[in-house]
């Protein structure tokens, strides 16, 4: 893990994190509550399930899967988070972090203490209503599993996801990368890794997308939101 020099005013993210409307002071104060930015390598850990919390992250470049290990030693992968994403939130009422999160890639986050994240949100009422909102996604972008669905219509879903995601950070959401393994969409899914990539090699045949290795260009979106609106009923 490498440690670098945070700002809000360089960070594209800022308008996305923060709520808008707020003056220069305010984001000055905002910006001097961040402890650091942190830079940690593939497979290097944001944090440990179990851990003391002590602070929340904000993912400013990269991605981090997110998983907990049950008691027989499965892997349950509980999410794929993206910029702008909030990490360590659910561990505020047990005061420990009840996942395990992890560097797909290169991953730079904003580190804030638990304490002054609580001052922000008694001092701005918009701090609260744009938490409110980022939790509110996370939520939303969670729900792919939770649905007894077609097999298409998650992956179809899972995609659409990640593409609003890439969006929401000012890139393509037509062409992006899927950091994370096959195997590793399957354990999110709830499907057969071999279920995944047959899936997707059908999905290029029809041409609703094109993928090689890791990336992925979105040919047909609207077939894509067809086939995902199972997913969502």
């Amino acid at each position: 893990m490498s440690v670098l020099e945070p700002s809000c005013f360089s960070c594209r993210l800022s308008t996305y994190c923060f709520p808008p409307g707020l003056d220069k002071d305010h984001l000055y104060l905002l910006d001097s509550l961040i402890d650091k930015q942190r830079l940690f390598h593939k497979n290097e850990y944001v944090y440990r399930e179990k851990k003391d919390f002590t602070e929340i992250f904000i993912i400013r470049t990269g991605s981090v899967k997110t998983y907990n290990i049950a008691n027989n030693g499965q892997i349950a992968i509980t999410g794929f988070c993206y910029p702008g994403e909030i990490l360590g939130m659910n561990a505020i009422a047990a005061k420990s972090y009840q996942e395990n999160a992890v560097a797909l890639d290169t991953v730079s986050v904003c580190a804030l203490k638990y304490c002054e994240f609580v001052k922000l949100s008694n001092q701005f009422i918009s701090f609260n209503q744009q938490l409110i909102k980022l939790m509110s996604e996370k939520l939303a972008s969670q729900l792919i599993t939770n649905h007894a669905c077609s097999a298409e219509s998650k992956i179809a879903l899972f995609l659409l996801t990640i593409s609003n995601k890439m969006k929401n950070y000012g890139t393509s959401g037509i062409d992006f990368s899927l950091s994370m393994s096959r195997d590793d969409i399957a354990k999110y899914l709830g499907l057969a890794t071999e279920t995944v990539s047959r899936i997707l090699s059908k999905f290029k045949l029809r041409k609703i997308l094109t993928c090689s290795n890791k990336a992925v260009h979105l040919q047909d979106i609207l077939q894509l939101e067809i086939l995902a609106a199972e997913a969502t009923l």
